[in-house]
């Protein structure tokens, strides 16, 4: 009797391996397909960055662009916005796009503008204040104020009440999640604290040593739930 040729009992053996492989790999999949669905399905949101870029932060410039970049990319550059704003005695947008793939990418973006050399010396923060205020105002989508900044002001006195407006603005607008800032001075707390009263428990410091963004990004995923929830009803 003529011997069976190898591929006929070669053949069915890997049509079952690869039977077998597909259906260990479909849970996987289906898994994967749902977690995209439920993602794209959530509204998007927009994180306002401010970078510090004056003489007094000059020395933490790296730290804030690496913290502000994994800010950045923790976003979804599907459906988010980041803008992000150098300030010193001016304040430049340097960034306002889709949220980047990485952190490394936000970081080639801006860290050129912000390592220069201010123009002039000083911070003047009030300017900022309003112009962050009317993105802000403008924003129907989720969205977050974030600032590495040790809180210095070398602003006139007359500046103090176009920051109070800005903050009590910000304080109606129901799409903020949250001002944060970090890298704050001992010696400035209290007076931030007190101009962001309007604000109340969306208001959060922290100073250079305890830096934490989870909160931050944590407050974004509840609103993104809640503005998906609402759509649905």
């Amino acid at each position: 009797m003529p011997n069976i040729p190898s591929f006929i009992n070669i053949v069915p053996f890997q049509r079952r391996k690869t039977l077998m492989i597909t259906l260990v790999m479909l849970p996987a999949a289906i898994a994967l397909w749902l977690f995209l669905c439920c993602r794209s399905n959530k509204p998007g949101a927009h994180v306002f960055l401010v970078i510090d870029r004056s003489g007094s932060n000059h020395d933490s410039i790296d730290g804030s662009i690496a913290a502000a970049a994994q800010i950045a990319a923790s976003m979804n550059p599907a459906t988010d916005t980041v803008t992000c704003f150098a300030m010193d005695s001016e304040v430049v947008e340097i960034y306002d796009q889709a949220a980047p793939e990485d952190a490394e990418t936000f970081r080639d973006a801006v860290a050129p503008v912000l390592q220069k050399e201010p123009a002039r010396p000083g911070t003047y923060p009030a300017r900022m204040w309003v112009q962050v205020a009317a993105h802000v105002r403008a924003e129907r989508l989720p969205c977050a104020v974030c600032l590495f900044w040790d809180g210095d002001d070398d602003g006139p006195i007359q500046a103090h009440a176009s920051a109070l407006w800005a903050f009590t603005d910000m304080a109606g607008i129901p799409s903020l999640t949250g001002l944060t800032v970090y890298g704050i001075a001992p010696r400035n707390r209290a007076a931030l604290r007190a101009l962001g009263a309007p604000l109340g428990g969306r208001l959060h410091l922290y100073s250079a040593d305890a830096i934490d963004t989870a909160p931050l990004l944590a407050d974004l995923e509840s609103a993104r739930e809640r503005a998906a929830k609402g759509a649905k009803n």
